[in-house]
C-alpha cells in the first residue's frame, strides 16, 4: 500500500484490504505506517478493513493454502464503487497509475483489464471449460490477476457471481483460483495493459527489466517468509529493503541504505575479474558458483534502481512513528 501510495496522482485514495484473519496489532500497524506516508505526501487518504472470513464459499480449490484470492469475484457485492484496482499483497509497485488511465478509456466496455501472464498467455492453457466454448475463444488472451482494473459497475449488469457460483457447481479444478475462473467467465470482455505493470518475479529468476514497472513476487514461498534460508535471493533483498524504507522492522538488512548498493556495484566488478580468473585455471565448477552470486547481485541491483533509488528523497522527509 505504501508503495502505491507513492504511484498516486490524485489527491484522495481509497484502500479496502481484503481481511481474512489478520491481527488486530497488525492491521495498526498498516494503518500508521500509510497514514504517516499519506500525511507526508499531501494525500487524503482512506483506509478500510474487509471482512472475508465469514462469506460463505462454494467448495473451492485452494490457492497457497487459502481461499481468500476468490475475494476478487465479490468485489462488486463487497463495494460500492463503480471500479476499483486491485493490488496482490506481494506487489512493489512502482509504475504510476496515470499511466493505465489511457487504457481504461479506450475500453470503457472492459469487464476487466489487465496484463497477459507471460507463460499461460491463452486461455487454453488454464481452461477446465475449454470443450464447452467455441474454439476461437481457446486463443484469447490470458491475464494474470495480480494487478486488475476491475469495472465493478459493468461486472454488477454481467452478473459476476451468479456466473461464478454456477461455474463452481461442477466441481472442476481451478488451478490458479479465481484467476481461472476470471479468465474464464469473462472471455472476450478483457483488455490487455502494458506488461510493465505486472511484472511477475519468482524466486531464483534473473531481473532484466530497464523500465519502470510494478513487480510481482509469484509462487508459494514469498520473500517475507521466514523459513526461506537463501536470504541473499535478489528478490529477498528488494522486499527487506522496501520495507525498511518505509519504516516497517526487518530481521534482515535493517540498516540498508543507498550505500549498499553502491557497495553492490563495486563488488560486482570485482567478482567478474575473479570469475574470469577461476574460469581460466580450469575450475569451472567453482566459476558457475561465483557466476551464479554474480547474477543475483546483477539482478538485485536493476530491481533496486526500479524502485527505491527514485523514492529515497521522498522517503527521508517522513517520520514513520
Amino acid at each position: 500500500m505504501c508503495s502505491a501510495l507513492l504511484c498516486a496522482d490524485d489527491r484522495e485514495v481509497k484502500f479496502y484490504v481484503i481481511d481474512d484473519g489478520i491481527q488486530e496489532l497488525t492491521r495498526e500497524m498498516i494503518s500508521v505506517r500509510v497514514r504517516s506516508l499519506a500525511k507526508a505526501l499531501c494525500l487524503d487518504v482512506q483506509l478500510k478493513f474487509i471482512d472475508f472470513s465469514s462469506h460463505v464459499l462454494p467448495p473451492l480449490t485452494p490457492l497457497h493454502g487459502t481461499l481468500t484470492a476468490y475475494a476478487r469475484i465479490f468485489l462488486p457485492s463487497l463495494l460500492t464503487e463503480d471500479s476499483v484496482f486491485y493490488v496482490d499483497a506481494d506487489i512493489i509497485c512502482n509504475r504510476r497509475f496515470s499511466l493505465f488511465e489511457e487504457t481504461i478509456e479506450k475500453q470503457p466496455k472492459a469487464l476487466l483489464i489487465g496484463c497477459q501472464d507471460p507463460k499461460l498467455k491463452i486461455l487454453k492453457n488454464d481452461c477446465p471449460w475449454a470443450k464447452e466454448i467455441d474454439v476461437g475463444d481457446h486463443e484469447l488472451p490470458y491475464v494474470n490477476t495480480g494487478f486488475l482494473y476491475m469495472n465493478l459497475k459493468n461486472l454488477r449488469l454481467f452478473g459476476l457471481e451468479g456466473k461464478f457460483y454456477d461455474l463452481a457447481k461442477d466441481g472442476k479444478q481451478m488451478r490458479f483460483a479465481d484467476q481461472t475462473a476470471l479468465n474464464f467467465l469473462c472471455r472476450g470482455q478483457i483488455a490487455l495493459a502494458e506488461p510493465e505493470f505486472n511484472i511477475l518475479w519468482s524466486l531464483g529468476q534473473g531481473f532484466d527489466k530497464e523500465s519502470i514497472c510494478n513487480i510481482h513476487f509469484v509462487g508459494s514461498v514469498k520473500p517475507w517468509d521466514p523459513a526461506l534460508k537463501r536470504d541473499r535471493l535478489p528478490q529477498v533483498l528488494l522486499f527487506h529493503s522496501t520495507a525498511h524504507s518505509f519504516g516497517f522492522e526487518s530481521t534482515k538488512f535493517t540498516n540498508w541504505d543507498e550505500t549498499r548498493i553502491h557497495f553492490v556495484f563495486r563488488s560486482r566488478t570485482l567478482l567478474r575479474m575473479l570469475f574470469y580468473k577461476i574460469a581460466s585455471s580450469g575450475k569451472f565448477k567453482k566459476w558457475q558458483l561465483r557466476y551464479k552470486k554474480w547474477m543475483i547481485m546483477k539482478s538485485y541491483t536493476k530491481a533496486y534502481k526500479n524502485s527505491l533509488i527514485e523514492r529515497t528523497k521522498v522517503l527521508r522527509q517522513i517520520d514513520f512513528c
